[in-house]
């Protein structure tokens, strides 16, 4: 089989595809002219490595449809995800951009018309190298299948059904949480209590059964609350029945232990798994699985690591990073050297006090304009991270503050 999975878990067909037909159809694989239409993210994605390593990806062009830089094209040529061309003239890696930044091609085009764009170098691979935070840095739980773990913020008597909600936990209708013990109440963050630099409340909640010792079974669970028993055996009459599907609802939320690596809830920094930029913000509850956190050992700690990583003039850097096209997850602290607090650094208690700063007034205000009423704050956080990761930095576009 060829070597396309480069120690993933999983790999992308569409390389096999390209080896195969390769051997296939040309009488010299390897040196025979042929191209191929690939996810953009062959051209970085750990689950394309190998792929890469035994040369498969020759003469690449990217043809993303924007460009980190701001070179954009505005359209795709191939419908669907971001795309690259394998297989292309070129000797050194290269992307298509618009030369005119301005012009607009119509979605019915069937082409994008002749002198509209031109070939340009791709961006260089930045010199990567991780952070010592990157080793602590852990996924949130799934707080789900909603409609048994979730509690409706508007009927706290009761769990959640969300509207596209999906089956079998579809069918049910919300669960009376009748005995539920108060403490099994426990708040947690989603994406949406997420802003840049602060913690949006209220938080949601979900039913975590838990005593002051730690987390507790699905068997004593069951013991202690009839409503606990309902909704477990809701989970085990309804849940699949792979190897690796859990075998009960308390394990279910503790899936790999991520519960367990956040109990009981501790002060940490907490960011977006994915999205379009970067934002980060200290606190102290447990994450649900959309979200990374990071603990750390002081709020001036805490602010100091937000301030690096919601800084606009490294969002460049963090989302060249990513191996997938929308996914965070660990590279920002993998690949950026963000180093850690040392208290007896000016820049880095000076760091802390401006992200601390804006915390307080994003929450005590949350309709205040981010980023246009704290430019002068973010403009020194930028400067100050200028002189601590200059290889990593690039000054934001205006459209990007």
């Amino acid at each position: 089989m060829p070597a396309t999975q480069g120690g993933a878990s999983s790999f992308d067909i569409g390389g096999l595809f390209v080896v195969e037909t390769r051997e296939i159809f040309l009488a010299e694989p390897t040196d025979d002219p042929s191209a191929f239409v690939l996810n953009a993210a062959a051209l970085r994605s750990e689950n394309w490595r190998l792929f890469r390593e035994h040369g498969h990806l020759d003469g690449p062009m990217d043809l993303t449809e924007r460009h980190l830089d701001g070179k954009v094209l505005r359209r795709r040529p191939f419908s669907g995800a971001d795309a690259c061309v394998i297989g292309m003239p070129y000797l050194d890696p290269c992307r298509l951009a618009l030369i005119d930044p301005d012009v607009q091609i119509a979605p019915t085009d069937d082409r994008i018309p002749p002198g509209t764009t031109a070939v340009i170098p791709a961006i260089e691979e930045l010199r990567w190298s991780p952070s010592l935070y990157a080793v602590d840095a852990r996924n949130g739980t799934t707080i789900g299948p909603a409609v048994l773990a979730r509690i409706d913020p508007h009927n706290p008597s009761r769990t959640l059904q969300p509207r596209k909600a999906k089956p079998p936990w579809s069918q049910f209708q919300p669960f009376e949480l009748g005995d539920v013990p108060d403490h099994w109440r426990v708040s947690y963050a989603d994406p949406d209590n997420l802003a840049p630099f602060a913690i949006l409340h209220p938080l949601a909640q979900g039913v975590i059964p838990n005593e002051p010792e730690g987390l507790l079974s699905d068997d004593k669970a069951r013991r202690l609350s009839a409503a606990w028993r309902r909704l477990s055996d809701a989970y085990t009459r309804h849940a699949g029945r792979g190897d690796t599907t859990p075998k009960n609802l308390a394990a279910r939320l503790n899936y790999r232990k991520q519960l367990d690596a956040q109990w009981p809830p501790s002060l940490s920094v907490v960011y977006n798994k994915s999205g379009s930029n970067l934002r980060a913000a200290v606190a102290t509850a447990i994450v649900e699985d959309k979200l990374y956190r990071v603990p750390v050992g002081s709020e001036e700690e805490g602010h100091y690591l937000c301030a690096l990583l919601n800084a606009p003039a490294l969002a460049f850097a963090y989302r060249f990073a990513r191996k997938s096209g929308r996914d965070f997850d660990k590279t920002p602290l993998e690949k950026v050297p963000i180093p850690r607090y040392n208290p007896g650094v000016g820049s880095h208690r000076r760091l802390a006090e401006l992200s601390a700063a804006i915390a307080d007034a994003v929450q005590s205000d949350p309709e205040r304009e981010y980023p246009g009423e704290f430019a002068k704050e973010i403009r020194e956080i930028d400067s100050i991270v200028a002189g601590m990761l200059p290889k990593f930095v690039r000054p934001p576009r205006e459209d990007e503050r």
